[in-house]
């Protein structure tokens, strides 16, 4: 797995390279976790909830607090970005 030997010719990462950026996250979360994939998902759990406020703090800015609360609401109470948030792939960044 890319998170513990990344090396392109063994294909670790998959083609077209899983999103360095992501594997890079990964490998600081690994320094916690001792579980490569605990590892990729806590990149996703990270990511999901900074989404979320990105996407609050963008609709405020553009329209106002109710739109900002109700983009974010909206988009916690959706079962694909759930989906999304807890597996393994860089899907969520």
């Amino acid at each position: 797995m890319a998170v513990l030997e990344f090396d392109v010719s063994k294909t670790q990462p998959q083609m077209p390279g899983m999103f360095i950026i992501f594997i890079w996250m990964a490998r600081f979360f690994h320094l916690f976790l001792d579980d490569p994939t605990l590892s990729l998902v806590a990149v996703n759990i990270v990511a999901s909830g900074v989404t979320v406020a990105a996407l609050y703090l963008l609709a405020k800015s553009w329209y106002n607090h109710q739109v900002g609360l109700s983009v974010a609401l909206l988009t916690l109470t959706s079962p694909l970005f759930w989906y999304h948030s807890v597996t393994a792939f860089s899907h969520t960044l």
